[in-house]
């Protein structure tokens, strides 16, 4: 199961939930992707940590 899969299962099978979704990946298509199942966010790899610090924080509000 690739992890766009797994992203669509967890809408799916947890439509009530309110986690957020950030993708990782070094896929240069991530965006489209990310739009594509839903994400909250997207990082491209390699991680910057600031920016990922930037976008959890951005989500928690």
């Amino acid at each position: 199961m690739s992890g766009e899969e797994f992203i669509l299962q967890c809408r799916i099978n947890y439509q009530d939930s309110k986690a957020k979704i950030v993708i990782v990946s070094g896929n240069d298509q991530i965006k489209q992707i990310s739009e594509k199942v839903g994400a909250h966010a997207y990082l491209e790899k390699p991680v910057d940590l600031k920016k990922l610090q930037t976008q959890v924080q951005d989500l928690v509000k």
